[in-house]
């Protein structure tokens, strides 16, 4: 996180939406409007001087840069067969980039990737299954990638959560969650070459780990949505929209352990994101007066 929460949002869902770039650090938020336009999909920082902005364009998927000093890189196309919305991700590190998204296949939605980091690769489909592959996320650490999307029965009925690992390669995957019957909202991210995964099994939050090797999970009591997840520093945050709170952001914190949780005082609205660095968390939300951001 270095300081400084990053990111990039849009206004509303339509297709030519202005999308804008956003740092935050010590309570001060600063906007700059980008020359781009479309629905946002992803933004990932580089650990560096750059976000890189991931955004659907009518049926056309694009990737753009944007320096800490304000330049606009040009635009490059990764796909033009996108039907009109697809689910996706994105990480950044040193100026590369690795992007994950769905497309339609005849009735099928499928994960295709397209990347520069760990080599360059245009895009290339990864799945091919009976189901519908849907909400990919992605995180990078110590040279490798770790992905968890929703694999939904054909006929969107029912979901289980797969997982992928990649160094290069090709990806490893496998089911990790088939218990109930709806697992999805997975949010993935690494630190220090370990990987937190968080997501909703029938509108309940669950999250894991495999810093042991293996992915290790655990149920909270408490129903939401949109859980998100980040770890620093020996500590491992996950925000969500809690059902039992009207809609309340809740968080809850691992240190030494032990899970410790309540609600952000004050927010009763969406949940975009949280990053974690320096042992605190900063979470990203909208309110009545638009992006914000606070840590805790």
């Amino acid at each position: 996180m270095n300081g400084t929460v990053r990111g990039a949002f849009t206004c509303n869902a339509e297709a030519d939406s202005p999308i804008s770039i956003f740092w935050y650090q010590g309570g001060v938020k600063t906007v700059r409007h980008s020359p781009y336009t479309g629905q946002l999909i992803a933004a990932a920082w580089d650990g560096s001087t750059s976000l890189y902005i991931l955004y659907q364009q009518a049926k056309s998927l694009k990737i753009a840069k944007v320096s800490d000093a304000g330049s606009f890189s040009a635009v490059t196309v990764l796909s033009t067969s996108l039907a009109a919305y697809t689910s996706g991700d994105l990480v950044a590190s040193q100026g590369k980039w690795w992007a994950v998204w769905h497309e339609t296949v005849g009735s099928q939605a499928e994960l295709f990737q397209a990347r520069t980091l760990l080599g360059t690769q245009h895009r290339t489909r990864i799945t091919s299954s009976a189901a519908q592959d849907l909400e990919p996320s992605l995180a990078y650490s110590g040279g490798r990638l770790e992905m968890a999307w929703s694999r939904y029965t054909a006929d969107l009925g029912a979901a289980d959560l797969w997982v992928g690992r990649n160094t290069g390669a090709g990806w490893v995957t496998k089911v990790l969650a088939t218990s109930g019957t709806h697992n999805n909202m997975p949010d993935i991210a690494g630190s220090g070459g370990r990987f937190y995964l968080s997501w909703t099994r029938d509108g309940v939050i669950n999250a894991g780990d495999n810093t042991s090797g293996s992915w290790v999970t655990r149920t909270f009591s408490n129903h939401g949505y949109n859980p998100r997840i980040a770890a620093a520093a020996g500590k491992v945050f996950v925000s969500y929209e809690a059902v039992n709170l009207q809609g309340k952001i809740y968080v809850v914190e691992r240190s030494a352990g032990r899970w410790t949780g309540g609600a952000v005082t004050g927010i009763r609205t969406g949940n975009v994101g949280i990053a974690a660095g320096n042992g605190s968390a900063s979470i990203v939300y909208y309110s009545n007066s638009g992006l914000s951001a606070r840590t805790q």
